[in-house]
């Protein structure tokens, strides 16, 4: 088994170590979305659909020799769409879709490595049970996903920090070559090994003696349309808890770098340990585990506050490991003979497209909220009921069946009605009692939901627009408090400062802002000024417009505002190299408000573009507030290399401003050369000393940065 293992093992750390990498190119050209890598994950699952059909229909239709000429012949050709680079032409315009955009990328990009090494583990592992009749390859797919495993965690750790990207692209090449000579090797062995067995091609060999176990899975009957679909349910169900709850824990609770591998992480440890061997899956362990987490769900939905992060991670975890276990482990209690071990892996590999189709596709355009996963742990509960009653209905008399399926499918079909319905109300219910949802709209970008808070005390009475966790904007609905800066825009906030420090200098300016949220910073815009916001959510845009009066009513004062759709720096670029436009006096990059995190705002390219775009007397506000990352070192860096001086202005606002909607907590750190606009009374008073225990200089590039360099001990 050793080289055929290795051959799976090598193929699997492969293909799961150009996701991050691929990833990683292509997440700041979409504005650095969770979402951008779920519809990543559907295309990784999309090409092992279609390479466990490349390897079943090679099984199926050809002969031992022509399977090892085609795939290696295959494998020789892909060699020459190596390195994976993508090419800057595949960034998005503002038109664009972006799923289909990032689809595209993809197939154009890895598709047909990717496509290959997906073949390996179905194909290999039928080459092991033609050339080792009667020894059980299933393990072999246990051993495949630790290579997944180790590949996913060793990017971030290991090749991430040591290596910059097109270093990457060449070592993963490399490597890839590589591994087109271990399966020449191993097809050779195949063929020596049938030769020397004297076989037919494309027999079951007579199973040895001393391996009943292997015997008992060649003789099963050939799989029913009832056990295929029920292997596509079983997979479907897994993915959805992968990707629903990568969604939930990205967006909804803590936009922490790389969160998603610990649910990616969970998922493939489930394979390992359930196809490892069939005696480490318990069903009833598990049935009691499903029960817990409906309830831990519950709990954690109605008082999400009251859980600490590391809770939250704990308890999501959990949940998805035993909906994952319980898929996985049934999944290898329906195994069939290895006869139809192909078929077998392309029926899981269906599962995991509809899944992903599901997640990545059909929920953002059908449901306004992460439903997604309450119906998928409303699911699992379902797979628990349906086997326990099928084993039972099994014992019963012929005549009674009928009558004990209707009710067995009656009570689950009532069971996850009640889950799917109930963890959604209780979100609901759990929702502070001065408050009241408004609407709530969910792309590609996330969901949106403006609130309304205190409508009954006119002089508190305002909306406010949520997206996960972060609150993106705060407006009064009283016409006296209407323009007031609220949230991290206001007054006494390091960028209220920076306005009106600048508003001396300067009776009229244009000013330029990454990230519209609703638009607060127009509060300050005066007539003659002009203010242009990039925003890469059109949903952000509509909101702001139809739900808030910050832009409305700065257009009715005289200012001019204005925006742009897009990626800003795609954007700015665009704008840079026609030099269409007169640079701006301020620009304000504020898209760092413990959201994800779009690292290619903050390398020294971009800040080379945000100097081109700021006249040389200009001023650049950097929002760095955020929980989980300090990036004030990353920011220093870029400012004194270009020799500008950079104050960091934190704000704490009162505990009755806070409750009362009016400010929120921020750090801004201003840069810039003006001398004339440092020495502003008022803006000196609030510069504060850099934080403690940061770093003093970081420098990130497009072709290097690291977010764990960056992590806070205690966020």
């Amino acid at each position: 088994m050793g080289l055929y293992g290795l051959a799976v093992f090598v193929g699997a750390f492969l293909l799961f170590q150009v996701q991050p990498l691929i990833a990683k190119y292509i997440l700041p050209w979409f504005g650095g979305a969770p979402s951008v890598w779920t519809t990543c994950l559907l295309f990784f699952q999309a090409m092992l659909l279609a390479g466990y059909a490349y390897a079943h229909g090679l099984t199926k239709f050809c002969g031992v020799r022509r399977q090892a000429l085609v795939h290696c012949g295959l494998l020789g050709a892909s060699l020459l769409l190596l390195p994976m680079i993508p090419s800057p032409e595949w960034k998005p315009q503002p038109e664009d879709a972006p799923t289909l955009r990032i689809l595209l990328l993809l197939a154009a990009t890895i598709g047909a490595p990717y496509f290959l090494l997906s073949a390996t583990a179905p194909l290999v592992q039928s080459w092991f049970g033609q050339a080792f009749p009667g020894r059980s390859p299933y393990r072999l797919y246990a051993l495949s996903n630790a290579g997944s495993l180790l590949a996913l965690v060793s990017y971030p750790f290991v090749f991430e920090m040591a290596f910059r990207l097109p270093t990457q692209s060449w070592l993963w090449s490399a490597a890839y070559a590589g591994f087109l000579a271990l399966c020449s090797v191993c097809a050779w062995r195949l063929l020596a090994r049938r030769a020397e067995l004297g076989s037919r091609v494309g027999e079951v060999l007579p199973v040895s003696q001393g391996a009943p176990r292997a015997k008992s899975e060649l003789v099963k009957a050939p799989p029913r349309i009832a056990d295929v679909a029920f292997w596509i349910t079983l997979s479907a169900l897994g993915t959805i808890m992968l990707m629903a709850t990568t969604n939930r824990l990205c967006q909804e609770v803590a936009s922490v770098p790389f969160l998603w591998i610990i649910p990616l992480s969970l998922y493939l440890l489930t394979f390992i340990i359930c196809f490892d061997h069939p005696r480490w899956y318990r069903r009833s362990w598990c049935a009691f585990g499903v029960i817990a987490a409906i309830g831990l769900a519950a709990a954690v939905t109605v008082q999400e506050d009251a859980f600490p992060l590391a809770a939250q991670l704990a308890i999501y975890g959990f949940i998805l490991f035993v909906c994952c276990m319980t898929c996985h482990g049934e999944l290898v209690q329906a195994r069939p003979g290895v006869r139809h071990l192909t078929l077998y892996y392309l029926m899981i590999s269906t599962g995991g497209v509809l899944g992903g189709v599901f997640v990545a596709l059909a929920a953002p355009r059908v449901f306004n909220a992460y439903y997604e996963f309450g119906l998928g742990l409303a699911a699992c509960c379902l797979v628990v009921l349906f086997v326990y009653r099928r084993d039972a209905i099994q014992e019963l008399e012929p005549h009674l069946r009928p009558q004990a399926w209707r009710r067995a499918l009656a009570a689950s079909a009532m069971t996850g009605v009640i889950i799917a319905l109930g963890i959604p109300a209780l979100g609901a219910f759990s929702r502070q009692r001065d408050e009241t949802q408004v609407l709530a709209k969910r792309n590609f970008y996330g969901v949106l939901r403006v609130d309304r808070c205190d409508a009954q005390t006119p002089y508190l009475d305002r909306l406010k627009l949520v997206h996960g966790k972060t609150v993106h904007g705060v407006q009064f609905q009283s016409p006296e408090k209407g323009r007031v800066a609220t949230a991290y825009y206001a007054p006494q906030s390091g960028v209220g400062q920076t306005l009106q420090a600048l508003r001396q200098l300067r009776p009229t300016m244009r000013i330029g802002v990454v990230g519209l949220g609703v638009g607060t910073l127009a509060a300050y815009a005066e007539d003659g000024d002009r203010f242009v916001f990039y925003e890469i959510d059109p949903k952000v845009e509509e909101i702001a417009r139809q739900n808030f009066r910050f832009l409305s009513e700065a257009q009715e004062r005289g200012a001019v505002c204005e925006v742009r759709l897009g990626d800003a720096r795609i954007v700015l670029e665009h704008e840079l190299s026609h030099a269409a436009e007169a640079p701006y006096d301020l620009l304000v990059i504020d898209a760092f408000s413990s959201d994800a995190i779009p690292v290619h705002l903050l390398t020294a390219e971009c800040f080379q573009l945000y100097w081109g775009r700021l006249t040389p007397d200009g001023v650049l506000a950097v929002h760095v507030s955020n929980r989980y990352l300090d990036l004030t070192p990353v920011v220093r860096h870029h400012s004194t290399s270009a020799g500008k001086k950079a104050y960091f202005l934190p704000y704490q606002p009162t505990a009755e401003a806070m409750r009362d909607g009016a400010a929120l907590a921020s750090h801004w750190i201003v840069v810039s050369g003006n001398s004339q606009f440092l020495n502003d009374a008022a803006l000196s008073a609030v510069q504060r000393p850099w934080p403690k225990g940061s770093r003093t200089s970081l420098c990130w590039t497009d072709d290097f940065s690291n977010l764990f360099q960056v992590l806070r001990r205690e966020p």
